[in-house]
């Protein structure tokens, strides 16, 4: 609390996430949003294939169970998901393939893939499915947005602020049917789903890219810098 009280400003990374610094210490912060490496993530063109991806770790506070539960109510012949992690614990990793085969659901998981990999997952994929409980930010919607992918994910937390509904994706209710239906909805409609994936590197461009997000930084430090504080 002390540290936190030193700063003349505290930037954070989303609307969400300054909600819990004034719940936390009761002290206001200012909104910077992050950003991500368009020259990366890029629209590759390639055609799309019958499966959906899950990013994060393989750790029960990404939700993947939730993620599974709802592809099991999504009509015959489902979609694959293929989940990537940076981490996993085998014995969680073997749980949710359990999960997965007993619900019928197709399910792949990879850990720790080169950059190029994601990028062609992104690429390939017809939708990412995302719904971690109460993540500040999230960068998985909008690397896929920037790969052309569009976000099927869980109206909480920081994602609220990233995916724009019926704009670079689908935001629904914490709850399996609604997902589900979000996702056998834009893999049925092709013309929706077009739609989509027409606006997420556009909308990727003029709000999310690192660019944008430097001069967003730069702004607060002068901001800050002219009237003699510091940030943290």
């Amino acid at each position: 609390m002390r540290n936190a009280e030193a700063f003349d400003a505290i930037l954070v990374n989303s609307y969400f996430s300054r909600e819990s610094v004034l719940r936390a210490y009761g002290l206001d912060a200012s909104v910077c949003y992050l950003g991500v490496d368009t020259g990366l993530f890029v629209d590759m063109d390639l055609p799309r294939e019958n499966f959906v991806l899950g990013v994060g770790a393989f750790v029960p506070e990404k939700n993947i169970e939730f993620v599974i539960e709802a592809l099991a109510l999504v009509p015959q012949p489902r979609p694959r998901l293929i989940w990537v992690g940076n981490v996993g614990d085998a014995h969680y990793v073997s749980k949710l393939h359990a999960l997965a085969s007993r619900l019928e659901v197709p399910f792949e998981a990879r850990i720790r893939v080169s950059d190029a990999e994601i990028v062609s997952l992104y690429n390939r994929a017809k939708l990412l499915l995302y719904a971690p409980r109460l993540e500040p930010f999230g960068f998985a919607p909008l690397e896929a947005n920037s790969c052309g992918c569009p976000v099927v994910a869980v109206a909480e937390g920081g994602v609220r602020e990233t995916v724009a509904h019926r704009i670079n994706g689908s935001l629904v209710d914490a709850g399996s049917a609604a997902m589900a239906s979000a996702v056998a909805h834009l893999l049925s409609d092709e013309s929706t789903w077009r739609e989509l994936h027409r606006r997420t590197r556009p909308f990727v461009l003029e709000h999310w890219s690192l660019e944008k997000s430097i001069d967003r930084l730069e702004a607060r430090f002068e901001n800050i810098l002219s009237t003699g504080g510091a940030a943290v």
